[in-house]
């Protein structure tokens, strides 16, 4: 038997065989909910693909829906994780991942000048250059 279909058999024909018919189940609840879901993610693609605005919002709500403020609670407090996921959020859009991006720079700018002197350099090139072997 078919899963999709019910199989019976019906009269018989002339020729002494018997007819096989099929009739069509309806679609289970499972089917439906799937389907559901489907057309709702398809919903949630479309709007974070064209709606700028409502993006950074829509991401922090998933996020949160996802379960990522639980987890990293696990790591930092709970006011930092909802700073993580809200600056995560932010950094969806190109203006925000610009803003962001520009923030990181100038957090970094000390660290990339020291790493620029060649004092350091060398420094660190001592501590940190593996054991020569020589034969």
């Amino acid at each position: 038997m078919n899963k999709r279909s019910k199989t019976f058999r019906g009269k018989e024909n002339t020729n002494g065989k018997s007819q096989i018919r099929t009739e069509p189940q309806i679609p289970s609840i499972e089917a439906s909910v799937k389907l559901a879901m489907l057309a709702d993610i398809k919903t949630t693609v479309s709007q974070l693909y064209t709606d700028v605005d409502t993006r950074p919002q829509l991401v922090a709500d998933l996020l949160v829906s996802a379960g990522a403020n639980k987890l990293l609670s696990k790591m930092v407090d709970e006011a930092k994780a909802t700073k993580v996921i809200q600056y995560v959020a932010e950094a969806t859009t190109y203006k925000g991942l610009s803003e962001k991006a520009t923030v990181v720079k100038e957090m970094a700018a000390p660290y990339i000048e020291k790493a620029g002197n060649a004092d350091v350099c060398s420094a660190a090139f001592v501590l940190f250059r593996p054991p020569c072997i020589c034969p």
